[in-house]
Order: structure tokens, then C-alpha cells, then sequence
């Protein structure tokens, strides 16, 4: 429980120690083999999580996060038609989560279906505000390769008008110092 808060807040390296102490101390809980994936896909560890995913499912787990944290690993590890697999397959038993439609809308985006990766994306938005800044970034790529950088650039302006000191703003202010995006015209 302690782990599941510490994963609640953010504090995923100190929630992995105890998914990990978790599993020690019981080897057969396969919730805590679960959780210990779920938190390494929050540290950005796709391989290892996948793992424990994987492992937590043999040894019987069947939580509804299950195909969820599956489906963000395999994203990550560019599994783009195993990801969609796994992500419609959670919007069936849990609906409605923006979240699920943006990486939806990512994996689509990387098999090339452009209209499917529109059309979650745009439903992410939608579902769940929070996920905007996200979102509008792959909307950019979307665009960008559509043909459409001056769209994709006013995707980015976006985010840095409407969030300028976040960290996902500052990167994009970055990106587009570097980008050979056309430049916004600015009337005399």
C-alpha cells in the first residue's frame, strides 16, 4: 500500500523499492510483480516493465491495468501493433480514459495511419484536458508529416503560449530554435 501511494506520488523509484520488497518477502504475488512494472514504466524502462508485465500474467494477475501498462511498454519499445492491441483491448473494459486515446493516437501515428492517429488524438483532447501539451506535440508530428510544418508550428506555439515555463514548453522553444519550420510571417 505504501508503494502504490509513493507510485501515486510520483515517487517512483522509492514505489519500486517497495514493489520490490513486496516481491521478496512474497514471491507468489503476482500484484506485486505487477507494480513493479508499472513503476518501471514510469522511470522510463520499458524492457524491464515489459518483463514484470509479462511475468505478472503468468503467475495469474488479471487487473484491469493490466493491458494498459502493457500497452505504454510496448509503446516505448516501438511494438507500434502490439501497443494498439493491447490499448483497444483496455478502452473496451475501461472507457473513456484520454490517456488510452493518446497513446492510441501515438501508436497510429507510427504505423502511419494518420486519420486513426488524428481522430484518437483529437478524442484525447476531448476525454482529458491534462494530456494537451502531449498531445499537441504529436498533433506537430502528425502535421509535420502530412506536409504541414506551418501547422505543426502553430501545434507548438500552442504549447509554449499556453504553458511558457513548463518542461515540455521549454523543450519545444528549443526544438523550434533548431527546426526548419517556416518562419510565422509578421505583418509591417
Amino acid at each position: 500500500m505504501q508503494g502504490s501511494a509513493e507510485l501515486e506520488a510520483g515517487k517512483h523509484s522509492e514505489a519500486l523499492k517497495r514493489f520490490d520488497a513486496a516481491s521478496r518477502s512474497d514471491p507468489t504475488d503476482s500484484e506485486a510483480v505487477f507494480f513493479q512494472g508499472a513503476a518501471l514504466n514510469r522511470l522510463r524502462q520499458p524492457k524491464a516493465a515489459n518483463e514484470k508485465l509479462q511475468q505478472s500474467a503468468r503467475m495469474g494477475y488479471r487487473g484491469v491495468g493490466l493491458t494498459f501498462e502493457t500497452g505504454w511498454a510496448l509503446l516505448r519499445l516501438r511494438r507500434w501493433a502490439d501497443a494498439v492491441e493491447q490499448f483497444e483491448y483496455f478502452e473496451i473494459v475501461a472507457p473513456g480514459r484520454g490517456k488510452t486515446s493518446e497513446f492510441l493516437g501515438r501508436a497510429y501515428l507510427a504505423l502511419g495511419d494518420f486519420a486513426a492517429a488524428e481522430a484518437k488524438l483529437r478524442e484525447a483532447l476531448e476525454r482529458d484536458p491534462r494530456v494537451k501539451p502531449t498531445v499537441l506535440v504529436y498533433l506537430a508530428v502528425l502535421e509535420d508529416k502530412r506536409g504541414h510544418p506551418q501547422q505543426a508550428r502553430q501545434y507548438l506555439e500552442t504549447i509554449i503560449r499556453d504553458a511558457p515555463n513548463s518542461p515540455i514548453a521549454r523543450a519545444v522553444a528549443e526544438q523550434l530554435k533548431t527546426r526548419s519550420f517556416p518562419a510565422k510571417r509578421v505583418s509591417k
